[in-house]
């Protein structure tokens, strides 16, 4: 099943609104494990409502649970330790690979700035 309400325990919420680094929030709209685009979407409204400006997002339509590198095989189904069952992370293959090969370069332009930023 996926988890799709954050607000019945805020109190497992990651504390964003406290964060002073930059966050790139990355999620798959076809997330079978998590809401995860739904999720950042609040993560940033709670961000915002602290007047945090130090976030990016990338949604991807058609992409699961898990982004890989690119060229990586998308793997809807998968064994999942914690819930030692098979569970579905969701995902169409050709919308997962395009992510995959999009998200690679922005990932690492993120990762510079940041570095540049922390050099100040």
């Amino acid at each position: 099943d996926v988890l799709d309400d954050t607000a019945l325990e805020p109190e497992k919420c990651i504390k964003v609104e406290n964060i002073t680094c930059p966050v790139l929030f990355v999620a798959g709209e076809d997330d079978q494990n998590w809401k995860s685009a739904k999720m950042a979407r609040e993560a940033i409204g709670r961000m915002q409502s602290h007047g945090k400006t130090n976030y990016d997002l990338l949604t991807y339509p058609g992409t699961g649970h898990i982004l890989e590198p690119p060229y990586m095989p998308h793997t809807k189904l998968g064994y999942h330790p914690v819930a030692r069952a098979v569970v579905d992370f969701g995902g169409e293959t050709t919308a997962h690979c395009a992510a995959q090969e999009d998200l690679w370069p922005r990932m690492i332009q993120f990762l510079r700035k940041c570095r540049r930023h922390s050099q100040l």
